[in-house]
């Protein structure tokens, strides 16, 4: 009965693709709305020869840029996306911003939980939160993309999702508005963990939708370090490929 459900949803409302936006196969389950094309072509980060910190693309014989080996003890063991931020890809995920494409959510998680899966190998993480959202935002919108991954990437990896785990302690700019100084400093010690539940000792997946300096993922990741978390593990949807 939920197949003819669905299918009659997408007789209806037929699915396309998130990323090109070409429609869709009606026998095609929405949580599968990618198109063959792009699941061949999409900018995946396992593609390429990565970071193990920050994940951004390298060459040479090191097994971190120059960046994350001139600024060593990082709160975040490393970070895991599942593309790089271009294309059709940068364009989706700005999409995904907005409420209506909430359910862009599915693709990204299970795309997500791929790398993950090869990045962490044999990690066990006891709970997922995602980076705080600014005040503004959630007074104008009441819509979290970050929260809405997080919640898809913990039900799909079987990991509670802590809810309100991160805040913002004050309003700020917009972070995407600024340059990377700017949002480095626009972020800095402006991230508190709620009181509940008791963190130390925990191994946390942080989740994000887009990483650009890591400014935000810093600043959360050092809120939980504070607060007693024994390892921080960041997970985006997509990331630049320069800082």
């Amino acid at each position: 009965m939920p197949n003819l459900v669905q299918w009659v949803a997408n007789f209806f409302f037929p699915p396309k693709c998130i990323f090109c936006r070409e429609v869709l196969p009606i026998s095609v389950l929405r949580e599968a709305s990618v198109c063959g094309d792009c699941e061949r072509t999409l900018p995946y980060t396992v593609a390429q020869r990565r970071c193990k910190s920050c994940g951004r693309p390298m060459k040479g014989k090191y097994v971190h840029c120059s960046m994350c080996r001139n600024h060593p003890g990082k709160p975040f063991v490393k970070i895991s996306s599942a593309y790089f931020y271009r294309g059709r890809v940068k364009t989706a995920i700005v999409r995904f911003k907005k409420e209506t494409y909430r359910g862009y959510a599915e693709v990204f998680a299970r795309h997500l939980t791929s790398v993950i899966a090869y990045d962490c190998p044999g990690i066990s993480f006891d709970a997922v939160v995602s980076a705080p959202p600014r005040k503004m935002r959630m007074q104008i919108h009441g819509y979290d993309q970050a929260e809405t991954l997080a919640r898809e990437l913990g039900k799909r990896m079987g990991i509670p999702y802590i809810p309100y785990g991160l805040q913002q302690k004050e309003s700020r700019k917009k972070q995407s508005s600024l340059s990377a100084l700017e949002r480095w400093n626009n972020a800095e010690d402006n991230v508190k963990v709620s009181s509940k539940p008791e963190w130390k000792g925990k191994t946390i997946l942080l989740v994000d939708d887009v990483c650009t300096t890591g400014a935000t993922l810093y600043a959360s990741a050092r809120a939980l370090k504070d607060a007693g978390v024994s390892a921080v593990y960041c997970a985006v949807a997509a990331s630049t490929e320069k800082a």
